[in-house]
């Protein structure tokens, strides 16, 4: 190979990298009744859509669901436990298996008991 196709593929693994930084999830919930909450986050921007592989939604570091296809941007959960803290995080993994996944930002919700007197 010659210096500058090496120098062309060091640019252009920097770019791709560079990108993939902008590929990271920002989670966020809304309540939906006793022991349920949907979790949202907006798509891809169109020029990055072929960056990413798929999502991973964890609930307290345990895999939720796996393999959120990229066209979806929201997921329901449901059978949360009254009473409980539930820490929230979004993978995002990429197609290139230069690109480490990363993680979104973390949502921690405190799921109510309600009592009916």
């Amino acid at each position: 190979r010659s210096k500058s196709m090496k120098s062309l593929a060091v640019q252009q693994q920097y770019q791709a990298n560079e990108a993939w930084w902008h590929c990271i999830p920002h989670i966020e919930y809304n309540p939906l009744g006793v022991g349920c909450i949907e979790i949202t986050w907006e798509f891809a921007d169109d020029d990055l859509i072929d960056l990413i592989s798929h999502y991973q939604l964890y609930l307290n570091r345990v895999s939720y669901k796996q393999h959120i296809p990229v066209n979806k941007n929201k997921i329901v959960v449901k059978g949360l436990a009254g009473g409980r803290n539930y820490e929230t995080t979004m993978m995002v993994y990429p197609k290139d298996k230069r690109l480490l996944p990363q993680q979104s930002n973390i949502v921690v919700r405190f799921s109510f008991i309600l009592f009916l007197i």
